[in-house]
């Protein structure tokens, strides 16, 4: 065989090598000690895997070398079927293996679990009990990285950074879809999901400039969720920390309503695959008359750059152009019915105090409860009704129409004696008990309640307290929303008028099969005319510019 030839056929392994030369072997060689720990795993597990794989490759080459055809002088045995020596060999390897991996895996899982706190710098340092982790906030943002830094006052886009040697604390969480969190020389991935947080404690042993990505797909702009993080000494990082300040701007709202839209790429791949670009261009464009009208009449003032005015419109833009739908101003105190973005109907509301604000919130309705119960909340039951109860018994329960319940939800509602509840412990705030208001012309719900799925148990319910509703300012509710005609907003709802309820009996009566959309907004800037109509902002969310919010600062996309 020429070396000619033999060079040829070593050609394509030579050309693998010299392209796998190129990859950066960063999971196996990091410069974080969690990294470190999570390499030498793989490496561990890998040479234990290896131990059955290596003899079985050499053995099996052996077993096809020896016994081939050619080799006469081979021990023939066409009758032999059995070894109990080979067959503890065979099950008893891997079995080693598989307990030995099992053992590894169990210990490295729980001293590796990233909600648990550091207790090691590296292999020869612990942490000190007065070291301080640094605390990271991480939201995945279409198509970007925010990070906050809550101690330090500030916020960057696609830039991420700290000290050598300190522990960080990551609290990671996303504005919509999954999303993965990863620095391959920092800690292993961490998912991002709306909704949820999930934690990494992690800490950088080297200074230098790392690469972090999104590593799980997100949509059009997935490419472009990646950022640099820098390892620092502690007189850079705090540099660092002064550029951020120094580059302007403030997280208030209206900045992170801004941020939160899809990057300008992402929109462009979207555009690129759409069917029909002038149908994209026009449903990209179509915002509710609400919004057009505001923006038009700012424009018209020369009010368009108004705080209040651009923090109404980037709220006005998750109101839909079609369709029904319920938007509650909570900043003047009104609700308004939709149809194909036109207000059709309004009503007055009661909303939250400035200390138990009403959330802006997004979500459906898709029934109409009568006879609501009241279910108590946690604060109220310790502020307000167990006092009472310490003061004139459990009598007074059943003179408020209140029941002590197992639990709230359906079935769970199993009503319990109230003198077995340490109604000390509840004001005290160390017991929780759950009581619910019975139907009634009292009770605090009214006659009808309007439910809606959110995290903070908000709605819209009618109230007893009708004269509540002549008042100018309206912010009187712990949170939840009360409406001033229940009657007309469930016609409304319903597509029909109410049926009358048979009993004093909790009943829920469906609203179609697609439910009704629900905008909780806040608009302290209304169009009115030809003019912009101002409301207070109450709840100070509109963004004071020097007001203490986090500096924010943009890398380079």
């Amino acid at each position: 065989m020429s070396p000619l030839y033999t060079l040829a056929r070593l050609a394509p392994l030579l050309a693998c090598t010299l392209v796998l030369g190129g990859c950066g072997l960063v999971v196996l060689g990091p410069s974080g000690d969690v990294a470190v720990q999570q390499g030498r795993l793989v490496v561990q597990a890998t040479l234990l895997m290896l131990l059955i794989i290596v003899p079985v490759i050499v053995l099996t080459i052996l077993f096809a070398w020896r016994y081939r055809q050619s080799n006469r002088s081979a021990r023939y045995e066409p009758d032999w079927d059995h070894s109990i020596q080979l067959e503890l060999v065979i099950w008893a390897a891997p079995l080693l293996i598989i307990i030995a991996l099992g053992a590894l895996t169990w210990i490295s899982t729980h001293t590796l679990d990233p909600y648990r706190a550091l207790r090691r710098v590296d292999a020869q340092r612990l942490v000190e009990r007065e070291t301080r982790p640094l605390v990271v906030q991480a939201i995945a943002l279409d198509w970007k990285w925010l990070f906050i830094y809550p101690e330090q006052g500030i916020a960057v886009v696609n830039e991420l950074a700290a000290p050598v040697d300190r522990p960080i604390s990551f609290k990671i969480t996303s504005h919509s879809v999954m999303n993965s969190l990863y620095v391959p020389a920092l800690a292993g991935m961490i998912y991002a999901m709306p909704g949820m947080e999930t934690s990494l404690h992690a800490v950088i042993n080297k200074a230098g400039v790392y690469q972090g990505f999104s590593a799980n797909y997100s949509g059009a702009g997935f490419s472009d969720m990646h950022f640099k993080f820098h390892g620092l000494d502690n007189a850079g990082f705090d540099r660092w920390v002064e550029s951020a300040k120094g580059a302007g701007g403030a997280l208030n709202r209206a900045a992170y309503l801004e941020l939160r839209q899809p990057s300008a790429s992402a929109v462009l791949s979207n555009a690129t695959y759409t069917p029909s670009l002038a149908a994209y261009v026009e449903a990209t464009a179509n915002v509710n008359p609400l919004y057009s009208s505001l923006r038009d009449d700012a424009i018209a003032a020369g009010q368009q750059d108004d705080p209040h005015v651009l923090a109404s419109l980037d709220r006005l833009r998750l109101v839909p152009a079609q369709g029904r739908a319920l938007l509650v101003d909570v900043a003047n105190a009104e609700l308004m019915m939709l149809k194909d973005g036109q207000v059709t109907d309004t009503m007055k509301v009661i909303v939250g105090k400035p200390d138990f604000p009403t959330p802006l919130l997004a979500g459906k309705i898709w029934y109409v409860t009568f006879n609501p119960y009241w279910h108590i909340p946690q604060d109220v039951a310790k502020r307000k009704v167990a006092p009472i109860v310490l003061k004139r018994g459990v009598s007074y329960l059943k003179a408020a129409r209140y029941q002590t319940v197992a639990a709230f939800g359906g079935d769970k509602e199993e009503p319990i004696d109230p003198t077995s509840v340490d109604w000390k412990a509840v004001a005290a705030g160390d017991v929780e008990v759950h009581i619910r208001q019975l139907s009634g012309p009292y009770n605090m719900m009214g006659k009808m309640k309007f439910g809606f799925d959110n995290d903070y148990g908000i709605f819209l319910h009618d109230t007893p307290h009708k004269d509540l509703f002549a008042k100018a300012k309206r912010n009187l509710s712990l949170g939840c929303i009360r409406v001033e005609h229940p009657q007309e907003l469930a016609e409304w709802l319903l597509g029909h008028e109410p049926p009358v309820p048979g009993d004093d009996s909790e009943q829920n009566v469906l609203i179609g099969k697609q439910g009704v959309p629900i905008y909780v907004s806040y608009l302290t800037a209304r169009p009115d005319g030809e003019k912009v109509a101002f409301a207070d902002d109450v709840y100070k969310l509109d963004g004071d510019e020097s007001g203490g919010k986090p500096a924010t600062a943009t890398a380079a996309k």
